[in-house]
Protein backbone atom coordinates (compact mmCIF):
# COMPACT_ATOMS: atom_id res chain seq x y z
CA UNK A 1 0.00 0.00 0.00
CA UNK A 2 1.31 3.49 -1.00
CA UNK A 3 1.22 6.60 1.31
CA UNK A 4 -1.92 7.80 -0.06
CA UNK A 5 -3.80 5.12 -0.11
CA UNK A 6 -5.88 3.27 2.85
CA UNK A 7 -8.48 0.31 3.18
CA UNK A 8 -12.05 0.49 4.89
CA UNK A 9 -14.05 -2.37 5.01
CA UNK A 10 -12.38 -4.10 2.24
CA UNK A 11 -12.32 -0.73 -0.09
CA UNK A 12 -9.36 0.90 -1.53
CA UNK A 13 -8.74 4.28 -1.39
CA UNK A 14 -6.52 6.00 -3.65
CA UNK A 15 -5.17 10.16 -3.05
CA UNK A 16 -4.12 11.52 -6.64
CA UNK A 17 -4.22 14.52 -8.69
CA UNK A 18 -7.52 15.12 -10.30
CA UNK A 19 -9.01 17.56 -12.89
CA UNK A 20 -12.07 19.56 -11.88
CA UNK A 21 -14.85 17.61 -14.05
CA UNK A 22 -13.48 14.76 -11.82
CA UNK A 23 -14.21 16.50 -8.39
CA UNK A 24 -17.09 18.51 -9.44
CA UNK A 25 -19.93 16.36 -8.24
CA UNK A 26 -18.08 15.73 -4.46
CA UNK A 27 -17.46 19.72 -4.39
CA UNK A 28 -21.20 20.29 -5.28
CA UNK A 29 -22.80 18.07 -2.81
CA UNK A 30 -20.66 18.86 -0.40
CA UNK A 31 -18.99 22.22 -0.19
CA UNK A 32 -21.71 23.90 -2.15
CA UNK A 33 -25.36 22.59 -1.34
CA UNK A 34 -27.22 24.41 1.07
CA UNK A 35 -25.25 27.85 0.35
CA UNK A 36 -26.56 29.94 -2.05
CA UNK A 37 -24.27 29.32 -4.63
CA UNK A 38 -25.41 28.41 -7.71
CA UNK A 39 -22.35 27.35 -9.24
CA UNK A 40 -19.32 24.85 -8.25
CA UNK A 41 -16.82 26.88 -9.97
CA UNK A 42 -14.23 28.84 -8.28
CA UNK A 43 -12.18 31.42 -9.70
CA UNK A 44 -9.27 30.00 -10.76
CA UNK A 45 -10.05 26.57 -11.04
CA UNK A 46 -8.57 26.41 -14.75
CA UNK A 47 -5.80 28.12 -13.35
CA UNK A 48 -1.80 25.90 -15.14
CA UNK A 49 -0.89 26.65 -11.26
CA UNK A 50 -4.12 25.34 -9.49
CA UNK A 51 -3.88 21.60 -8.02
CA UNK A 52 -7.48 19.65 -7.62
CA UNK A 53 -6.83 16.20 -5.42
CA UNK A 54 -9.40 13.84 -4.82
CA UNK A 55 -10.11 10.64 -2.92
CA UNK A 56 -11.49 7.44 -4.96
CA UNK A 57 -13.32 4.24 -4.41
CA UNK A 58 -12.17 2.83 -7.85
CA UNK A 59 -13.16 5.26 -10.15
CA UNK A 60 -15.75 6.98 -8.01
CA UNK A 61 -14.48 9.92 -6.15
CA UNK A 62 -15.12 9.96 -2.81
CA UNK A 63 -13.35 13.58 -1.59
CA UNK A 64 -11.91 16.28 -3.03
CA UNK A 65 -9.25 19.37 -1.87
CA UNK A 66 -8.45 22.13 -4.64
CA UNK A 67 -5.35 24.12 -3.91
CA UNK A 68 -5.23 27.73 -5.63
CA UNK A 69 -1.34 28.75 -6.06
CA UNK A 70 -1.00 32.96 -4.59
CA UNK A 71 0.27 34.74 -1.82
CA UNK A 72 -0.77 35.42 1.30
CA UNK A 73 0.82 38.49 3.46
CA UNK A 74 3.35 38.90 0.54
CA UNK A 75 4.46 35.26 0.66
CA UNK A 76 3.94 32.87 -1.82
CA UNK A 77 1.15 30.54 -0.82
CA UNK A 78 -1.18 27.44 -1.27
CA UNK A 79 -4.77 28.42 -0.46
CA UNK A 80 -7.27 25.63 0.29
CA UNK A 81 -10.72 25.57 -1.38
CA UNK A 82 -13.63 23.44 -1.53
CA UNK A 83 -12.01 20.85 0.60
CA UNK A 84 -14.90 18.03 1.77
CA UNK A 85 -15.72 14.10 1.86
CA UNK A 86 -19.02 12.87 0.26
CA UNK A 87 -21.30 11.65 3.79
CA UNK A 88 -21.32 7.94 3.10
CA UNK A 89 -17.62 8.13 3.45
CA UNK A 90 -17.16 10.88 6.17
CA UNK A 91 -15.82 9.55 9.29
CA UNK A 92 -13.80 7.02 8.29
CA UNK A 93 -10.14 8.74 7.90
CA UNK A 94 -10.75 9.69 4.29
CA UNK A 95 -10.34 13.18 4.78
CA UNK A 96 -7.28 13.44 6.78
CA UNK A 97 -5.59 11.13 4.17
CA UNK A 98 -6.87 13.34 1.61
CA UNK A 99 -5.44 16.53 3.84
CA UNK A 100 -1.61 14.70 4.42
CA UNK A 101 -1.57 12.95 1.43
CA UNK A 102 -2.27 16.80 -0.32
CA UNK A 103 0.31 18.26 1.66
CA UNK A 104 2.90 15.45 0.63
CA UNK A 105 2.55 15.73 -3.24
CA UNK A 106 2.35 19.50 -2.78
CA UNK A 107 5.41 19.97 -0.94
CA UNK A 108 7.05 17.89 -3.63
CA UNK A 109 5.57 19.66 -6.64
CA UNK A 110 6.58 23.23 -5.14
CA UNK A 111 9.08 25.18 -3.03
CA UNK A 112 6.05 27.13 -1.47
CA UNK A 113 5.54 26.04 1.70
CA UNK A 114 2.80 28.32 3.18
CA UNK A 115 -0.85 26.57 3.27
CA UNK A 116 -3.85 28.83 4.56
CA UNK A 117 -7.90 28.42 3.96
CA UNK A 118 -11.04 29.75 4.76
CA UNK A 119 -12.46 26.90 7.30
CA UNK A 120 -16.11 26.75 8.33
CA UNK A 121 -16.02 26.78 12.37
CA UNK A 122 -17.14 23.15 12.00
CA UNK A 123 -14.45 22.01 10.57
CA UNK A 124 -11.79 24.08 12.58
CA UNK A 125 -10.88 21.41 15.15
CA UNK A 126 -10.20 18.83 12.37
CA UNK A 127 -7.78 21.29 10.95
CA UNK A 128 -6.32 21.89 14.10
CA UNK A 129 -5.57 17.83 14.79
CA UNK A 130 -4.19 17.62 11.67
CA UNK A 131 -1.28 20.94 12.47
CA UNK A 132 -2.90 23.90 11.06
CA UNK A 133 -2.99 26.89 13.33
CA UNK A 134 -5.80 29.25 13.70
CA UNK A 135 -5.36 32.74 12.00
CA UNK A 136 -8.41 34.77 12.82
CA UNK A 137 -11.54 35.27 15.00
CA UNK A 138 -14.80 34.48 13.67
CA UNK A 139 -15.94 36.14 10.40
CA UNK A 140 -19.29 35.59 8.28
CA UNK A 141 -19.15 33.93 4.71
CA UNK A 142 -22.46 35.58 3.03
CA UNK A 143 -24.76 32.21 2.42
CA UNK A 144 -22.67 30.04 4.20
CA UNK A 145 -21.68 31.18 7.83
CA UNK A 146 -19.54 31.84 10.33
CA UNK A 147 -15.30 30.79 8.87
CA UNK A 148 -11.93 31.31 9.82
CA UNK A 149 -8.44 31.90 8.42
CA UNK A 150 -6.40 28.98 9.35
CA UNK A 151 -2.91 28.47 8.78
CA UNK A 152 -0.01 25.37 7.63
CA UNK A 153 3.22 25.14 7.22
CA UNK A 154 4.81 22.80 5.32
CA UNK A 155 7.98 21.11 6.58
Amino acid sequence: MSSGEITINGERVVVRGAGVDEIMGVRMAVIIEGTDRATGAFDGDDAETTRHIGAFVGEQNVGCATYLCGERDGEAAWQLRGMGVLGAYQGRGIGALLAVESERLLGLASPIRLMWCNAREGAVGFYERLGWTTASEAFDVKGVGLHRVLVKRLT
